[in-house]
């Protein structure tokens, strides 16, 4: 039959067992999916959800489009995203370790509204562009998006499961909006990381050597460990607890108890605590105490 890219999770003309066919049937678990420089370079539109269970999904050479809108892709097997581009609404990816790689044409993710992913790991390398919107990603593994692109507009980014965090590290840029640290999970964080929404921290966020700013707000769980260099940018009140050393950036508030145990490690010549010139610092009768 002529293959429908409208309903492309429930058109059986739409797919095939070799690179350019069709009318092979729908994917089902354990298939891998393969969308090629034979694909075509229009739109394919999921119109229901899809299932491949331990299935891989590749577009190297890809040039088009598969948009998921409201709907899922599952899979637990790898998702090599080397051209192309994805694109989702209030849909997205529950899937494996993703890659967006370097190849051309470039990988790109798109979505627009509140869309729902979660990956067991994300590289983004370098020509790869993930675009987040309004966006929830839960991540059960490693994230880095240290060469690539990561556009955070409104999203959360939730670390569920332990992994490793690696950012293009700079001092002075934004990487995230919301982020949240699960209770019982251990992000150990290689470079610099900074966030402009609600930093909360209910499990381990291992950052000895590296800061964490904050240009938000910062909510911390009663098992958070917070073993980074806090990096103050914001007039919200910043709550009581422990860290490495403290650099107040503008004006701010405390709210509790601060405990500071060694020095600026991007800076040793501020000590454990410094100010920026101008910016004042309001105790409320609490304690700053370095160890």
């Amino acid at each position: 039959g002529t293959p429908n890219p409208t309903n492309l999770a429930t058109d059986a003309d739409c797919w095939s067992t070799t690179s350019g066919g069709n009318g092979n049937g729908l994917p089902v678990a354990g298939d891998n999916i393969l969308a090629d420089a034979s694909s075509g370079a229009g739109t394919g539109t999921f119109n229901a959800s899809l299932n491949i269970t331990t299935g891989t999904v590749n577009t190297t050479g890809f040039t088009g489009t598969l948009a998921l809108a409201t709907f899922t892709l599952t899979n637990t097997g790898t998702i090599t995203h080397d051209g192309g581009t994805i694109t989702s609404g209030t849909g997205g990816i529950d899937g494996g370790a993703m890659t967006m790689s370097s190849g051309v044409p470039t990988a790109v993710v798109t979505v627009t509204g509140a869309g729902t992913w979660r990956l067991n790991a994300l590289t983004i390398q370098a020509g790869g562009t993930f675009t987040a919107d309004a966006a929830t990603i839960t991540m059960d593994g490693d994230w880095n998006s240290s060469a690539g692109t990561f556009t955070y507009g409104t999203s959360t980014v939730v670390f569920a499961g332990n992994g490793t965090l690696t950012t293009p590290g700079s001092l002075n840029v934004e990487y995230f909006n919301n982020f949240t640290v699960n209770a019982g999970v251990t992000l150990t964080v290689a470079t610099n990381n900074n966030a402009v929404g609600v930093v909360t921290i209910n499990g381990s966020y291992s950052a000895p050597t590296v800061r964490l700013g904050i240009t938000g707000s910062l909510v911390l769980g009663g098992a958070a460990s917070t073993n980074f260099d806090l990096r103050w940018n914001n007039a919200n009140s910043l709550p009581g607890g422990t860290y490495n050393s403290l650099s107040f950036e503008t004006t701010a508030v405390l709210a509790g108890n601060i405990t500071l145990t060694g020095t600026n490690t991007a800076d040793a010549s501020f000590g454990g605590l410094s100010t920026r010139v101008g910016a004042i610092l309001t105790t409320n009768n609490f304690n700053i105490t370095l160890t």
